[in-house]
């Protein structure tokens, strides 16, 4: 099965692509990365740009399901835009493909038990990342700053086969084993 994992965001969205296989109880990360938008931009603009590449992500990879972290708002002032994003997301890709919503705790339960430590903050989430796939490019900055978006949406999608799904994974698939 192909799951496109997403953080959801108005300014950005970190994706994952995996193919994850209940029989074997294997999964692969095909792609990841971040979709970003311009704070110049228009909301609507903004919207359209995340719907129009996470759309053609599911084109590209032929996605069966989408998994994505539910919306979480913080501050009063940034909680209209990403509740738009989230609602334009869910109108537009409803009609054709299933989307499923992960709560953001029961992904940093699931770090904790990849890591097998305490902790809820977004270093248990890079802590387990890294110890399931080693140091990915592209989930760091130059700079070396964790891009939480695109490590949440790795974890998430992984968090949500197996605590929701029911799906145990137990093995990484690697392009050796094709």
């Amino acid at each position: 099965m192909r799951v496109l994992g997403l953080d959801l965001s108005f300014a950005k969205t970190g994706y994952a692509v995996f193919d994850i296989d209940p029989e074997d109880k294997s999964y692969k990360l095909i792609d990841y990365g971040l979709i970003q938008t311009d704070s110049k931009w228009s909301d609507i603009e903004r919207i359209q740009w995340t719907l129009s590449n996470v759309s053609i992500l599911c084109v590209q990879y032929r996605v069966d399901k989408i998994v994505k972290e539910g919306a979480v708002v913080g501050r009063a002032s940034t909680a209209t835009p990403v509740l738009k994003t989230h609602g334009a997301f869910e109108n537009f890709f409803a009609k054709w493909l299933p989307i499923h919503d992960i709560h953001n705790a029961t992904v940093k339960k699931y770090a904790r038990q990849v890591v097998d430590e305490k902790g809820n903050g977004k270093e248990i989430v890079e802590k387990s990342v890294v110890y399931l796939f080693g140091q990915l490019d592209g989930l760091h900055t130059k700079k070396g700053r964790y891009l939480d978006d695109v490590g949440d949406a790795i974890l998430l999608t992984l968090a949500y086969s197996e605590l929701v799904d029911g799906t145990i994974l137990t093995k990484k698939r690697s392009d050796e084993d094709e």
